[in-house]
């Protein structure tokens, strides 16, 4: 990849994936984008499964039943950009959901859903994916070879499990 994309120190453990847990956690993830949301789950083989069959929609409320241990991630439904999870005012693109305490009248906590701020080449290259008709049309660019790429490569710093 380029060095102009986020930077590799930020990387997540490959593969990320869940952990064994009896230990209820819930959430209520808040899509707070204009985009349309995939809030995705990582099994126990570090595969991605989605929860979001139809997609989260702005505004839009997921109420998950989970456990301790088990990641999320959010993506941007139509481009697969990331997305990041507001956790304690704090911007994560992973969320580990806290473990339940056991009380009566818990209320799961609510975790905003909202796109990171991106690097200006990362944002360039979401809108020139943007104004082009298909992929193919990459290969016509007048561009360097690493642009070309990181156009047809959506960025991911979350590693896919085999």
């Amino acid at each position: 990849m380029g060095d102009h994309n986020i930077d590799d120190r930020n990387r997540i453990p490959n593969p990320l994936k869940s952990g064994a847990s009896n230990i209820k956690a819930f959430v209520s993830f808040k899509n707070s984008t204009d985009r349309v949301v995939d809030v995705v789950w990582m099994n126990f083989n570090g595969q991605r499964q989605s929860f979001t069959e139809n997609s989260l929609a702005q505004g839009q409320q997921l109420n998950m039943h989970t456990y301790e241990g088990h990641p999320w991630i959010a993506r941007d439904k139509l481009t697969a950009d990331m997305l990041e999870f507001v956790d304690h005012g704090v911007g994560k693109l992973v969320y580990m959901p806290e473990p339940w305490d056991g009380r009566r009248g818990y209320r799961a906590p609510i975790v905003k859903i909202r796109v990171p701020m991106f690097s200006l080449y990362e944002r360039s290259l979401q809108v020139v994916r943007q104004l082009l008709r298909n992929k193919d049309d990459v290969d016509e660019l007048e561009i360097p070879k690493q642009v070309k790429y990181d156009l047809s490569h959506v960025r991911d710093i979350i590693p896919h499990a085999p």
